[in-house]
């Protein structure tokens, strides 16, 4: 966070009413919480405004799944509005795959799982769906959100 100056908070003390420490109560009420680096200030915790227990619950995971999709736009622009066959589809996979792993592996996932999935009906029109499962790397839970690209979404 360029131009932070300094924290007020002791964020690893336990506060003493209630057992937590106060990095946890104030991540618990949605204030984005930071930790002094040599560098200056790193947040390390940030809520977002969706509801508690939701897969976007943390700004991190929020950060991840944009990246993710803008990967997967990038990397279909190669291929959507082809001919669709076989040999092309897993071209598109393979390149999927390698740049969603040396982006986001293991910097901020532990793995993912981006199947491209094509009916005959959306081979017709050009639409592909990329059900995604991404295990963000500080997250025990998976998150899963499902991309539906054409040529017009990514052109």
């Amino acid at each position: 966070v360029p131009g932070m100056l300094g924290m007020v908070w002791r964020y690893s003390e336990v506060d003493k009413l209630s057992g937590k420490k106060q990095i946890d109560l104030m991540a618990d009420n949605r204030i984005c919480v930071g930790q002094l680096e040599a560098a200056g200030v790193k947040l390390t915790e940030a809520k977002t405004m969706a509801i508690a227990g939701s897969d976007f619950e943390n700004l991190m995971t929020v950060l991840i799944l944009q990246q993710s999709l803008e990967i997967c736009r990038s990397v279909a622009k190669n291929y959507i509005g082809k001919v669709s066959s076989q040999a092309l589809l897993q071209a598109f996979q393979a390149e999927l795959n390698q740049t969603l792993g040396d982006t986001l592996v293991p910097s901020a996932l532990r793995g993912f799982s981006a199947p491209i999935q094509m009916t005959a009906g959306e081979r017709v029109v050009g639409k592909i769906t990329i059900p995604l499962t991404l295990s963000p790397q500080f997250e025990i839970r998976d998150v899963h959100y499902s991309v539906t690209l054409t040529a017009d979404d990514i052109g």
